[in-house]
């Protein structure tokens, strides 16, 4: 959407601009990561999951949605909006690269990490059938999911792009936007529905919860997986 909006809005859309739209949504991730890895633990997996959800949806409608009395107003509403995104998002750790791609099936259908990702991890062992294939299970519904949110959303972008004649219009980028409420939403009216998993049910630590003695034990396997994350994102 850069080029888009670089033709629309060239008073507002200045390399700062720019900037600060691409980190609006990351940094809500971080402080999203953060909390909901905290908060999941004493109100359950399914509730930060339908908090997530809402962040995520309120984000994107104000993104979406956003207007102003200038240019650059529009873009400051349009970042609070990524930024509330975001730190719905950030239940999920799906990394948006650019700050003008829509909102893709990485923000809007993968579950959100440490939410979603912390309760498909209990889920598969729910039963053997399950705990056999959790590889792929797994596979499936992280990595796969991310990397096919990113092609979808470029191929949205191309579609609406050329339902408008290839003309350039605000319509464009916010139907984009606007299309990634969609998914979410739908998703909402499931994840009310959904029970903790078993084994949060049986074994949940709601007070005084042991931080260091479980990085002391499990510091190797920690490590390993947040250097995968962190190479596969780079």
């Amino acid at each position: 959407m850069e080029p888009l909006f670089k033709d629309l809005y060239k008073e507002g859309m200045s390399s700062i601009i720019k900037t600060r739209l691409s980190n609006a949504y990351l940094i809500g991730e971080i402080f999203g990561m953060l909390f909901f890895g905290f908060v999941i633990d004493r109100i359950g997996r399914r509730t930060g999951i339908v908090f997530a959800t809402l962040f995520l949806v309120l984000g994107i409608v104000l993104a979406t949605a956003a207007h102003g009395n200038s240019q650059l107003g529009m873009f400051w509403m349009m970042i609070v909006g990524r930024g509330v995104a975001g730190f719905g998002a950030g239940g999920r750790l799906c990394q948006q690269k650019s700050s003008m791609k829509p909102y893709s099936l990485t923000e809007c259908s993968l579950g959100e990490y440490p939410t979603c990702g912390t309760g498909s991890a209990e889920a598969s062992d729910e039963s053997e059938y399950v705990r056999r294939r959790r590889g792929i299970l797994v596979a499936i519904s992280t990595d796969f999911a991310i990397d096919l949110g990113f092609v979808v959303a470029g191929v949205v972008a191309l579609i609406v792009l050329a339902a408008y004649g290839e003309r350039v219009s605000s319509g464009v980028w916010r139907v984009s936007f606007g299309l990634g409420f969609v998914l979410p939403v739908t998703l909402f009216f499931f994840r009310i529905r959904m029970i903790n998993s078993t084994q949060y049910r049986k074994h949940a630590i709601k007070q005084h919860i042991p931080y260091m003695l479980a990085i002391r034990r499990y510091w190797k396997p920690m490590l390993g997986t947040s250097l995968s994350w962190f190479f596969y994102d780079l």
